[in-house]
């Protein structure tokens, strides 16, 4: 039935997209190829709401501004990530919009914004929504990965095959006329957080590693058996180790009480934890981190912290949201829809490797 159901989203989607196309997809017209330093107004598309991908794309405040001070650096996103990007990156000017716009939100949110140089929208496949919302826009430049779509004028989807998306990023801003791109993440940060982590932070470890193990949707969850076992493995690598279980606030209630099963053994919790800011500061205060979300991958990457990454399989999705890190290594389930299908053996196989970086980065 599963299967079912995905092949009719998919047969819907292809309908919607090929109307979507015939409706809407015109090239755009131009005089002349994009230069950022010539730009007035940039739109960035982030309506997708996702903490990681927001995480990749930061350096593009930061090089954008460099390249040209005058330019105006809008965003569009949901009211989930607005006040990050409000706090942090400080966009010129933050448009919000629904997770699911509608056409007559899309409407009106085109002519608030009125015209453009350039919008980067980097879906891989754009839905009808898309097309409506770039052709009520009518920006001048269009950069996208859809390079079957008349409407990119800056086509990366072929020539950024394979890249990381943080490599896709600066592809755009080299073709863009910008040059030297530093793709450092540049990651977000509360002081009062970050100090309330370190006063809280246990002393008595040689090394501290942080675990997450939950991640954005069921398959990317481990669930009690799975963390236990993996407590269990790290703890038996590396003597006098403690373990700091990640977690968001509705999860507490599980995370303390595997605290409680590993009590006098190494394993705490941040109690205090309720924001993405202190998660940052607790993976900024550990020596190492096993994840199996991206986000928090990212987080680890910007701060340069060695990382065991812990994927369900798939080489595209993995090739644009890895590690980038090169204190990582990677370990797939044998499942796309269920990462508690780890292979241990290659977990315990793996995971001295892992000890050994974080041993390292402490020397």
């Amino acid at each position: 039935m599963k299967q079912l159901k995905q092949q009719f989203y998919k047969w819907r989607d292809a309908g919607r997209r090929t109307l979507g196309r015939w409706l809407f997809d015109r090239p755009l017209v131009s005089e002349s190829a994009c230069k950022i330093q010539n730009c007035r107004r940039i739109v960035l598309i982030r309506w997708d709401a996702k903490l990681g991908d927001a995480i990749v794309s930061s350096f593009l405040f930061r090089e954008l501004r460099k390249a040209n001070p005058d330019l105006a650096i809008e965003v569009i996103t949901t009211d989930a990530m607005a006040s990050l990007f409000e706090e942090q990156w400080q966009p010129d000017r933050l448009y919000r919009c629904s997770k699911r716009a509608g056409y007559r939100e899309l409407a009106r949110l085109a002519t608030e914004i009125g015209p453009v140089d350039l919008v980067v929208h980097f879906s891989k496949r754009f839905k009808m929504k898309d097309l409506y919302f770039i052709h009520r826009l009518g920006p001048k430049h269009l950069a996208g990965l859809d390079d079957e779509l008349a409407c990119i004028d800056i086509k990366l989807g072929a020539v950024c095959q394979g890249m990381h998306f943080s490599g896709k990023f600066a592809y755009l801003l080299r073709a863009c006329g910008v040059p030297d791109v530093d793709t450092s993440y540049w990651l977000p940060s509360r002081k009062a957080n970050e100090q309330a982590v370190q006063a809280a932070w246990p002393a008595e470890y040689s090394s501290v590693i942080a675990i997450n193990p939950f991640g954005a949707g069921g398959s990317r969850r481990l669930d009690k058996d799975s963390i236990r076992k993996l407590i269990s493995l790290v703890l038996a690598s590396a003597p006098g180790c403690g373990v700091c279980l990640l977690y968001s606030p509705k999860e507490r209630e599980l995370v303390q009480e595997i605290e409680m099963e590993f009590s006098g053994r190494g394993v705490f919790i941040y109690a205090q934890s309720k924001s993405i800011f202190d998660v940052i500061a607790q993976i900024r205060a550990a020596d190492g981190l096993i994840s199996v979300d991206t986000a928090t991958v990212h987080i680890a990457s910007a701060l340069q912290r060695p990382l065991l990454g812990l994927y369900n399989p798939g080489e595209e999705n993995y090739s644009d949201w890895g590690p980038n890190n090169n204190k990582s290594v990677t370990i797939f389930s044998s499942d796309s829809y269920d990462i508690n299908a780890l292979v241990w053996h290659d977990v315990e196989k793996k995971l001295p490797r892992f000890i050994e970086m974080v041993m390292n980065s402490k020397s």
